[in-house]
């Protein structure tokens, strides 16, 4: 198993009750099915705060957030990751894989600000906070990363 994976399970298994990610039942959802507004969206969310969850746009934001941050820290291949059905640990039903629409994950990273990977100061609140969960939920952050397995 991936050291990434491994990361992920070991947080899921000791902060599950926790719950730091998005509790959708205290956030104002819109959906939207047009490719173009998913991709627009999912394009917006590292940069513009918004009160409003926009899915299936964040949910292919975050995939393709976390495909980057896994390719700076344990350097996996971006598709691969992209790829993987278990990326997000199953925590969001509006993930799809890269191989399921290749051409929407393609537009976004074409355009997706990876400097931001390197500098999450300069991404939105949103942005930042998922930057912060990421390094929570891979034993990366302070808070978390004593639970990190040793190599």
């Amino acid at each position: 198993m991936n050291d990434w994976k491994v990361r992920q399970h070991v947080y899921h298994q000791l902060f599950n009750d926790i719950g730091f990610g998005d509790d959708l039942k205290n956030e104002t959802i819109e959906y939207n099915s047009d490719t173009k507004t998913i991709i627009e969206k999912a394009l917006e969310y590292p940069k513009v705060q918004s009160e409003v969850l926009f899915y299936p746009g964040k949910s292919y934001s975050i995939a393709v957030i976390y495909a980057l941050l896994l390719n700076k820290y344990f350097e996996e291949d971006v598709y691969q990751s992209l790829n993987d059905p278990e990326l997000l640990y199953g925590n969001d039903p509006h993930f799809v894989t890269y191989d399921k629409d290749p051409s929407t994950y393609d537009s976004i990273l074409n355009d997706f600000p990876v400097h931001f990977i390197a500098d999450p100061s300069l991404g939105c609140d949103n942005f930042q906070l998922t930057h912060e969960y990421f390094h929570k939920e891979f034993l990366l952050h302070d808070e978390t990363k004593i639970y990190a397995p040793v190599k």
